[in-house]
């Protein structure tokens, strides 16, 4: 009874692998025979790459980094948004590669977002001075590559790049003065 219950199991999952493969492959073999009408919204199977925003399994890291984030403990919280806007970063570059600049403002204002709540929880009384430190430093860091990848995008894409580092400058000033209080 057991292994014909496994029989039935494993061949169940092994057909299941199989759907999922042509389906994946279906899509990936359209994705490329209209690849003249490119639309930045649309999502892709590639394999090999890094799993980029206009990757089909994007959503599902999403979800990951979310629950990630939910579990965290305020110091971990901080540590994780750093970690997540830095790969965002990257993404942001490599989606400009790719020519899909509307992906990438996306992409890169998450980023952004992520930098700007690291920086808010930074600052709360219970931090540690380290954390103030390293967030300090990584808002220095990206705020010079932000300024890089900003010349990338076109001038009415630049207003919502400029509105959040704006925001970025006004806490790091905040934090260079709480770190050198303490």
């Amino acid at each position: 009874m057991r292994y014909a219950r496994f029989i039935i199991s494993s061949s169940s999952l092994l057909f299941a692998g199989f759907i999922l493969f042509i389906s994946l492959s279906a899509g990936n073999s359209r994705m490329i025979a209209n690849r003249d009408d490119f639309d930045s919204s649309e999502k892709h199977f590639y394999i090999s790459q890094t799993i980029l925003p206009d990757h089909v399994a994007y959503p599902v890291l999403m979800t990951l980094d979310k629950a990630k984030l939910k579990t965290a403990s305020p110091t971990q919280h901080v540590y994780l948004q750093i970690e997540y806007a830095e790969r965002r970063f990257v993404y942001a570059q490599k989606l400009l590669e790719k020519q899909n600049s509307s992906l990438a403002l996306t992409t890169l204002t998450k980023a952004q977002k992520y930098l700007l709540q690291a920086a808010r929880e930074a600052l709360q009384p219970e931090m540690l001075p380290e954390i103030r430190v390293f967030v300090l430093k990584k808002l220095e860091y990206y705020a010079l590559e932000s300024t890089k990848l900003q010349s990338s995008f076109i001038d009415a894409d630049q207003v919502t790049l400029n509105h959040h580092a704006q925001e970025l400058r006004m806490l790091k000033e905040e934090l260079q003065r709480v770190v050198s209080e303490n």
